[in-house]
């Protein structure tokens, strides 16, 4: 699964992200890009957030904070179902920026 595809489904879904940390040991996520868990409270903060294709932020739900992987660095992705766009948020996260990449 390539980039696009991964945000497609993380826009959507909760997903597990299987992946290589830096350190070499694997790491298994539940994380979500779902707009009802990661509504940013000012679209200019997000507008000014440097992207690195090769890096994707996301919202880990068991850790509720950002986390980041490599791209490169997956090794499986499984869609675990769906958010409802109702969802109720346990705290509004801040935008990444104080995300931190494993």
């Amino acid at each position: 699964m390539n980039r696009e595809e991964m945000v497609e489904a993380l826009n959507e879904n909760l997903m597990q992200i299987t992946f290589t940390k830096l350190d070499g040991t694997t790491r298994v996520m539940k994380c979500t890009l779902h707009k009802a868990l990661t509504q940013f409270v000012n679209e200019a903060t997000k507008a000014k957030l440097p992207t690195n294709e090769e890096v994707l932020p996301v919202w880990d739900i068991e850790n509720q904070a950002w986390r980041s992987f490599r791209v490169a660095s997956v090794t499986d992705v499984k869609n675990i179902g769906k958010i409802p766009d109702n969802v109720s948020k346990p705290n509004l996260p801040k935008p990444p920026g104080e995300f931190i990449e494993e």
